[in-house]
């Protein structure tokens, strides 16, 4: 008896739960079908207000190539949008700035003052309050001292525009990430008999402050130091990020504040360093954002280095260009092959000998021999 009853009981508790379900199903699709074709009102303007609809298209990225193919860029939506509308110089707010924390099929409504002014979209902050205080152009920047300041919202949108808001009618807004991305790779690959093992992976020289917008005019500092950005007063970071690594290679995805210091006068890689970038050892080479490796090395001899330092300085290309643009994705491919003296960005360390072994230099050449014995004064040796 008591069998059948619980029997029953657990009947009815399945039709009931699959009741429930069903219902909580049309409520989903209500809601779902309730969402899909409205989009978020929002009314401003102190006086004069003009009623406008905007759409915005988020395009893929610019793609530079340094040493490995590009791959798709996925993040293509306004998701949330600020709108600070000021005078057309940006000195002062023409109505209160609007903050949308919704927006669907990449558009909205807005009511704006109908005056000649500019107007700054920034959009996927997550953050109501980011510019609520900001009452001119110049304030409209986002600083941070360390890499976990930053990595919480690392797809900024932005887009400037003067002129009258009814300009904007109709017209689809190219939005602009606000960052440069750096798709990095590290592999090792040693001579035979030889091991190179990764220790540490570091971004460093990295903007403390992320410009939403900047002056179409300035995109690119060439050869002049008083073009480039940000300025050295918005100070920068030494170190941005430090990754510890244990093996022979090592990916990642990172998102930076645009960093343009100009060309250099090196004419190949391995001369790719701070003293060879624009202004020379003492000018923008001192700000220029370098990836530093970090690898344990021991030759098919024995010898093992415990510190070589790989400099790797990001750009445009791998030879002179020292400039992170925005909207732009860097893949970046680093190889590692051994220790060689005549490398600029290698920084070799002090050697650990197997044994009484002696260290001969070539002054002429740079290069280097280890021997078992020592050399008699005056005794040819061969340099191979």
């Amino acid at each position: 008896m008591n069998r059948q009853n619980n029997e029953t009981r657990r009947t009815v508790l399945r039709r009931t739960a699959g009741r429930a379900a069903v219902a909580v199903l049309l409520a989903a699709c209500m809601l779902a079908s309730g969402c899909a074709k409205e989009f978020e009102e929002v009314t401003g303007g102190a006086g004069g207000g003009k009623r406008i609809e905007v759409s915005f298209d988020v395009p893929q990225m610019d793609e530079v190539r340094v040493e490995t193919r590009m791959a798709a860029e996925n993040i293509l939506f306004v998701e949330n949008l600020w709108v600070i509308q000021l005078n057309e110089a940006g000195t002062a707010l023409l109505q209160p700035s609007i903050y949308i924390s919704k927006v669907l099929d990449n558009r909205v409504n807005l009511t704006l003052t109908d005056q000649r002014s500019m107007i700054i979209f920034i959009a996927n902050t997550f953050d109501e309050t980011l510019f609520s205080g900001a009452t001119t152009a110049a304030q409209v920047a986002k600083s941070f001292s360390t890499y976990d300041e930053f990595i919480a919202a690392p797809d900024y949108l932005s887009y400037r525009f003067k002129g009258m808001p009814d300009e904007l009618k109709g017209n689809q807004i190219k939005m602009v990430r606000s960052c440069a991305r750096i798709d990095v790779k590290v592999e090792c690959r040693p001579s035979s008999n030889e091991v190179i093992a990764l220790r540490s992976v570091r971004f460093c020289n990295v903007p403390k402050t992320v410009h939403f917008y900047r002056d179409p005019d300035k995109l690119d500092p060439g050869t002049t130091a008083s073009a480039t950005y940000p300025a050295t007063t918005s100070g920068f970071i030494g170190e941005w990020k430090r990754i510890n690594v244990e093996g022979n290679w090592y990916e990642g995805t990172y998102y930076m504040p645009e960093n343009g210091r100009g060309k250099g006068t090196a004419t190949r890689q391995e001369d790719k360093t701070a003293a060879k970038a624009l202004g020379g050892a003492s000018g923008q080479g001192n700000y220029a954002t370098y990836i530093e490796i970090t690898a344990a090395v021991t030759l098919a001899d024995g010898t093992a280095f415990k510190d070589v330092k790989y400099r790797c300085y990001l750009g445009g290309d791998a030879v002179s260009d020292y400039t992170l643009k925005r909207n732009t994705r860097y893949t970046v491919t680093c190889t590692l092959r051994g220790v060689n003296k005549l490398d600029a960005r290698v920084t070799v360390g002090t050697p650990t000998y197997p044994g009484d072994y002696y260290d001969y230099t070539d002054n002429r050449t740079g290069r280097f021999l280890i021997a078992k014995s020592d050399a008699t004064n005056g005794t040819a040796v061969n340099w191979n």
